[in-house]
């Protein structure tokens, strides 16, 4: 798997790109959608290993979490997956102490009608962590779901970006992009939110 992906990383590094080094996976264990062990046994084998890579950031998990919660505050399960994300960015930044780490990449930023909820969360994953230095580290978030009706400016994404450098790393097209228009199965309705008239749109093809 190293050699495999140093090659994507190498070729990165001669066309002059960032590469990100995504842990892509939904597991059913120890919770509904993070598997603490399989990402702290892949984040033990590549963190230390393209640790010298500058043009190399870290992703540490995809979508662990649905959302921010209610206030940034998670239900009790998703509360134990906080801790564990915790745990799992301990061990990587040992191991990579000045690549650039991603944290938390919930699959929406909607927060029960909290304009602050994305913050609250990152403040409540920092006291697991202990301060982060936030030179290298952002949170990333996925926009499936983001409470546009309450925020129809994205007030509360500007809220969140205000305090903390984050970055949507997955998107997708807006609502009104058809399966035919995108060339894609029919039934395949997974697209991002446009918050009022806007559309925020970033999709990697």
């Amino acid at each position: 798997m190293l050699s495999r992906i140093e090659r994507a990383v190498n070729a990165c590094s001669a066309h002059g790109l960032y590469a990100i080094i995504n842990a892509h996976n939904k597991n059913p264990s120890p919770h509904p959608n993070y598997d603490e062990k399989l990402n702290s046994d892949l984040w033990r084998a590549v963190a230390p290993y393209f640790a010298d890579r500058t043009h190399v950031v870290y992703e540490l998990s995809n979508e662990p979490i649905s959302g921010a919660g209610k206030n940034g505050a998670l239900d009790s399960e998703q509360s134990k997956t906080l801790e564990s994300l915790a745990r799992v960015h301990d061990i990587a930044r040992s191991l990579a102490t000045n690549t650039h780490l991603m944290i938390l990449t919930p699959a929406g930023i909607s927060g029960w009608g909290s304009i602050n909820a994305m913050s609250n969360l990152t403040l409540n994953f920092e006291t697991l962590t202990g301060p982060l230095d936030w030179s290298k580290t952002s949170v990333a978030y996925h926009l499936y779901h983001a409470d546009v009706n309450l925020f129809p400016k994205a007030e509360n994404l500007r809220s969140f970006h205000s305090e903390f450098p984050g970055w949507p790393s997955e998107n997708n097209f807006p609502s009104d992009y058809s399966s035919k228009q995108l060339g894609i199965k029919n039934g395949d309705a997974e697209r991002s939110v446009s918050f009022g008239a806007d559309h925020f749109v970033m999709q990697n093809l």
